[in-house]
């Protein structure tokens, strides 16, 4: 009998401590994926250390003399003040599952070029949110506890309870080098290999057509890097003549292309705002809707080193 009782305890304490240590290895785990979505060519947008989405570089203190991003009818610039993200990650086994939420406030600032005698500037508070889903699987590479990303939905980014809500109901793209990619839901999932690959002297054509019928300005963001403060581009897309929800747009991908580097991942962003926000008086109110999605620019037949890598550019 006493040796029963010495060999239930010693099972209890076993049970005990590999308890323990699975939930030691669940919150490891949890901290290498934390630390790889943060760091990802695919996730790590750096989006943390945004402070503006003007090509003019706009400082928060600038941006109330000095409104000028680049092109449009309009010279406009967010500034973003607060920033809050949110990591959630559960992990079952070699797989996992994250939601990244983020929300941030800040101020829209517009510079009416329809006045000519005068600088007209209008000022409007933003409150928006982000969210993205990735799932994770154990197995490949050495960093990060070996996990990696094998698909991610497309980042939905919204004005928080607009009067008047604009949103996205496709975004397509094709480019001269033959590569196609469309978007028709935030809720798809992609595959690494399926996010778009362009050639360094690509031409790319940007299709955006709107989920309701609301008068919106469109513009494409472009060009960012993953980790690397690199000067992104923005410009107005070209809205039909004859449908308010249909836009298009070109861009280069030499512009985007990092020097001496034969292959690179960039963001890029298709953004809608309510035309009122834009080209109404100080009354009225701030609404925008975007999509965001990772691209690779490489020449044929060049493979990404592993993600995540610190040293990666």
């Amino acid at each position: 009998m006493r040796k029963l009782v010495l060999l239930l305890a010693a099972a209890l304490v076993f049970a005990g401590f590999m308890g323990l240590n699975c939930g030691e290895d669940v919150t490891e785990s949890i901290e290498q994926i934390e630390q790889l979505l943060l760091t990802s060519y695919f996730t790590g947008e750096g989006t943390d250390g945004v402070t503006d989405d003007s090509t003019a570089e706009i400082q928060s203190s600038m941006a109330i003399l000095v409104p000028k991003p680049d092109t449009g009818h309009q010279h406009w610039a967010r500034v973003i003040n607060h920033f809050n993200r949110d990591v959630d990650v559960t992990v079952e086994g070699d797989s996992a599952f994250a939601v990244i939420t983020n929300h941030f406030e800040g101020n829209i600032y517009i510079h009416d070029l329809s006045i000519t005698d005068s600088f007209v500037k209008y000022e409007r508070p933003i409150d928006d949110s982000t969210y993205r889903e990735v799932v994770l699987s154990k197995g490949g590479g050495k960093l990060h506890g070996g996990w990696k990303i094998e698909e991610i939905t497309p980042v939905k980014i919204w004005t928080n309870n607009p009067e008047t809500a604009v949103g996205i109901a496709s975004v397509k793209v094709t480019s001269t080098s033959g590569e196609d990619f469309e978007i028709t839901s935030t809720d798809d999932w992609y595959g690494r290999d399926d996010i778009p690959r362009f050639t360094p002297d690509d031409t790319v054509t940007v299709e955006v057509t709107l989920a309701d019928d609301v008068e919106t300005w469109a513009y494409l963001h472009h060009g960012r890097h993953f980790r690397l403060k690199f000067k992104h581009h923005r410009k107005v897309f070209d809205r039909d003549t004859t449908d308010i929800k249909e836009f298009t747009g070109t861009w280069v991908t030499a512009d985007d292309y990092l020097l001496g580097k034969d292959i690179t991942v960039r963001h890029a962003a298709v953004d809608v705002i309510l035309a009122e926000t834009l080209d109404g008086d100080s009354t009225a109110e701030y609404s925008s809707f975007a999509i965001a999605f990772p691209y690779l620019i490489a020449k044929e037949g060049l493979e990404l080193p592993e993600d995540g890598d610190p040293t990666n550019k």
